[in-house]
């Protein structure tokens, strides 16, 4: 699909497939996408319009709530945690204010922390399952003292 036009038409298929950005700007009247949509259907009256889809890997292993402050609290809870500390605040100096910098320290921090930090992460889950479940007899206790 060409960036440029926002359509592309398979003939074999009998298919003219759309983005979604182009698809929004072909329902305001006027608009010139308007215009090329009213030709696409005129000419290929019997051609199933759809929307392009984006291929996503759902086995993409993410780090949703992993930031910079996250990276450094984890390390500071770590053994060696003044070098591992120190060893971050080089990497983020030579990295410095360019772009891209929370992905190059972010690769860094997985190249040597990953398993650790996964295993951390799993712990910390653990750990606060338990004490919600601890808490919640406690207020189950509470109330059966208080209903006797």
């Amino acid at each position: 699909m060409k960036k440029t036009n926002g359509y592309k038409v398979d003939f074999a298929a009998k298919v003219i497939t759309i983005t979604k950005r182009f698809g929004n700007a072909a329902g305001v009247l006027g608009t010139p996408e308007f215009e090329v949509m009213q030709q696409l259907r005129k000419e290929y009256a019997d051609y199933k319009v759809q929307y392009k889809t984006i291929e996503r890997n759902e086995n993409k292993e993410t780090y949703k709530h992993l930031t910079i402050d996250e990276m450094k609290r984890f390390l500071s809870t770590r053994e060696d945690s003044e070098s591992a500390l120190v060893q971050f605040a080089r990497v983020e100096n030579v990295v410095g204010n360019r772009k891209g910098k929370y992905a190059v320290i972010k690769k860094w921090f997985l190249k040597n922390y990953k398993e650790e930090y996964n295993a951390f992460l799993s712990l910390d889950i653990d750990r606060e399952l338990e004490e919600l479940e601890n808490k919640l007899e406690q207020e189950n206790e509470s109330e059966q003292n208080a209903a006797a």
